[in-house]
């Protein structure tokens, strides 16, 4: 066990302050994590630390959470057997399977996938359910970079807590399975 463990997985959120795919619901997130039972730690890229301190912060982890971006790259820092949660924006399915979800198999993780759907997500409330690039995102895209710039570029998620607490469940049996083969 790390120190700070106390028994219970250790969780950390990658926190996206600035540009898109922010959390919106952060906080909530961060208590119904540690309501399921996870020692939550959040890692905040403006804070300035160092490759050192991320590499510290990430290898004594159980669990490494974040919505899709280049804060998850972080993973290669994860032990084996540790799990990547990755929360998947709309129009970002098979660019965040390609990214994270397909490396975590080489890399000995285990992978939990949350796909974001219209209502969590703040295109559709710019654009309205009923528009083609929420209906359906990989028709909009037609394999166009500058349309899959704008699910990249221009939106934000606001997790369906009731929803999100089956994953969160789930990455909490997998890392206290992880706990139990490292003890």
């Amino acid at each position: 066990m790390y120190p700070g463990d106390k028994g219970k997985p250790v969780l950390t959120l990658v926190s996206r302050k600035g540009g898109s795919r922010k959390l919106l619901n952060e906080e909530e997130v961060i208590k119904q994590a540690e309501d399921v039972g996870f020692n939550v730690r959040v890692l905040d890229h403006s804070k300035g630390l160092t490759v050192p301190d991320v590499y510290r912060l990430i290898h004594s982890s159980h669990v490494l959470l974040g919505v899709h971006g280049a804060g998850l790259t972080n993973l290669i820092f994860l032990r084996q057997g540790s799990v990547l949660v990755q929360v998947v924006p709309l129009g970002l399915d098979s660019f965040s399977t390609i990214c994270y979800g397909k490396p975590t198999e080489g890399l000995g993780l285990e992978y939990v996938e949350y796909k974001v759907e219209a209502n969590e997500s703040s295109m559709a409330w710019e654009h309205g359910v009923d528009s083609l690039m929420i209906r359906d995102p990989e028709a909009y895209i037609d394999g166009k970079w500058e349309n899959l710039r704008i699910y990249l570029g221009e939106q934000n998620v606001k997790i369906n807590l009731i929803r999100f607490r089956k994953c969160l469940m789930e990455a909490y049996e997998k890392a206290k399975i992880f706990m139990n083969s490292t003890s």
